[in-house]
């Protein structure tokens, strides 16, 4: 089992290292602006995967903050709210790297004097997995709970471990989403439209084209989180949209899709001008991610001359097309259905 410090955080008398080292992952915390926030499905699922594969009845997705526990989600009877004291997953996270189990808390002397374990309803088995960002703080837990004795299998500890990984990638994904809301500024650098500005914009380019007979084009940039699980990731989600920025003219305008998704207009664009915009745009983000064994980012082209009774979302879809037969790292045009 891990060493631990005193159930009581603000007993501990702790060096100023760890001060130092607490408030750094603290700040990670906040930085995903997730706590008190309300459920979500995401969370929720992950949370009730991890209690079908680990066959328990409790399995929550939990955030340690300065002197709380508190749960984004939570499958089965439990509070969302728990003093740090009391909280199993700050043990959890004192060895980020792996997956502290506690097959009887009755017979551990870190838990068996607590009031989680002590009551007729207690807490004997806890298994939780750390939540670790990726600059290396663990800010919470996906964790699993009986009310009777047991032991996970060497499959369900490694399940669970993934699973908090996918816990992470669900945050970055959110965090992405946060930084390029409406008409927000990335980290104060990159302006980025909204799903709803993208749709105006693409509607008025889309009259202004059909108008002049010219080729409207637009590339689709597919994000994924997985390099920001490195200990030290290459880039910030930031540092990559001003690099994906400036790979475009002023006249281009990048705009938020969905969750994954960004999208860039490009006026006056055929198929060869919009593909030689992407394939820049790959070697920029290749390039800011040099060490890395592959590229974070798919892109889907698509241009067409509008049509004034057509559709323009005749281009989304183009592109959709485009982008769901590349793979990862590479660049595809719309060559038809």
């Amino acid at each position: 089992m891990n060493s631990v410090c005193d159930e009581s955080p603000a007993a501990v008398d702790e060096p100023s290292g760890a001060l130092a080292a607490e408030q750094q992952r603290l700040a990670a915390l906040h930085r995903y602006e997730i706590l008190d926030t309300p459920p979500e499905p995401a969370f929720d699922d992950l949370a009730r995967m991890a209690a079908i594969v680990c066959d328990v009845p409790v399995a929550m997705v939990s955030f340690v903050g300065a002197d709380r526990q508190w749960a984004k989600a939570l499958v089965g009877p439990g509070s969302t709210h728990l003093p740090r004291g009391l909280s199993f997953c700050t043990h959890a996270i004192v060895a980020p790297q792996q997956v502290l189990e506690v097959p009887d808390a009755t017979r551990d002397q870190r838990f068996v004097h607590s009031t989680q374990v002590s009551g007729p309803n207690g807490i004997r088995f806890y298994a939780g997995a750390p939540l670790v960002t990726p600059s290396g703080q663990a800010i919470g837990t996906l964790a699993v709970q009986d009310q009777r004795p047991r032991q996970l299998e060497e499959r369900q500890r490694q399940a669970l471990a993934i699973l908090a990984r996918q816990v992470i990638d669900q945050l970055e994904r959110r965090r992405l989403s946060l930084l390029v809301e409406a008409h927000g500024i990335v980290d104060g650098a990159t302006p980025v439209g909204s799903p709803r500005a993208l749709d105006r914009r693409l509607a008025e380019e889309w009259q202004r084209h059909a108008r002049r007979g010219e080729s409207l084009g637009l590339l689709l940039i597919e994000l994924s989180p997985a390099q920001w699980r490195a200990p030290e990731p290459p880039v910030t989600a930031s540092s990559l949209l001003d690099t994906i920025a400036g790979c475009l003219r002023s006249s281009d305008y990048l705009a938020r899709l969905d969750e994954h998704r960004l999208a860039a207009l490009l006026p006056s664009s055929g198929v060869n001008a919009s593909m030689q915009v992407a394939q820049r745009m790959r070697q920029a983000i290749d390039k800011a991610l040099a060490d890395e064994p592959g590229s974070p980012v798919r892109l889907g082209v698509a241009s067409m001359i509008p049509n004034r009774s057509g559709q323009p979302h005749q281009l989304i879809e183009r592109a959709m097309h485009a982008l769901s037969r590349v793979g990862r790292s590479r660049v595809e045009a719309f060559s038809g259905w």
